[in-house]
Order: structure tokens, then C-alpha cells, then sequence
């Protein structure tokens, strides 16, 4: 069988490895195309965690201004309420001293 010339093995190595280079460029172009639209997706996904999450600190942010606000006026109607018992408290020991004598 004859020898296939020197020559013509090269032309057939460069154009293997031509076909193989094609391949890993398609492959590679694939690749980084998958990337860009990860990117995309991860971008828009992290958009929106984002504007729920300040939705969700604004609800939350109102609700403690209101709770607090109600705190306060809680522990004001709370001081009014003892003073009123002191009251009553003094009141009904004058009575009842006035009563028992």
C-alpha cells in the first residue's frame, strides 16, 4: 500500500484541525451567549427582589411609626389613668376616715 504524501497529510491535519477550531468557536460563541442572557435574567431577578424587598421595608417601616405612635399615646393614657386612681385612692381614704369617725 502506498504511503500517502507528506504534503497531503498536512492539508488534511490543517483542515481537521480548521473544522475542530470552527467547532470550539461556535461552541464558545454559545457559551458566552448563555452568559449574557444568565446576566440578563440575574439582573431583572435582582431588580425585582429589590423593589419588593423596599415595598416590603416600607410596610414595615409605617407599621412601626404607627406602633410606636401608639405606644406613646398608650403610655400617656397610662399615666392619666394612674393619676386618676391616685385620686380616687386619696378621695377614698378621706371618706372613709370622714365615715369611720
Amino acid at each position: 500500500m502506498p504511503r500517502p504524501k507528506k504534503s497531503s497529510l498536512k492539508s488534511t491535519e490543517k483542515e481537521r484541525f480548521e473544522v475542530l477550531m470552527e467547532e470550539v468557536r461556535g461552541e464558545l460563541k454559545m457559551l458566552a451567549e448563555g452568559q449574557h442572557q444568565l446576566r440578563e435574567e440575574m439582573v431583572t431577578g435582582f431588580q425585582r427582589v429589590r423593589e419588593e424587598m423596599n415595598q416590603r421595608f416600607t410596610l414595615v417601616e409605617q407599621a412601626i411609626r404607627e406602633n410606636s405612635a401608639d405606644i406613646k399615646k398608650n403610655s400617656e393614657d397610662i399615666k392619666e389613668l394612674q393619676k386618676d386612681v391616685r385620686g380616687l385612692f386619696d378621695w377614698s381614704k378621706t371618706h372613709e376616715t370622714a365615715h369611720t369617725t
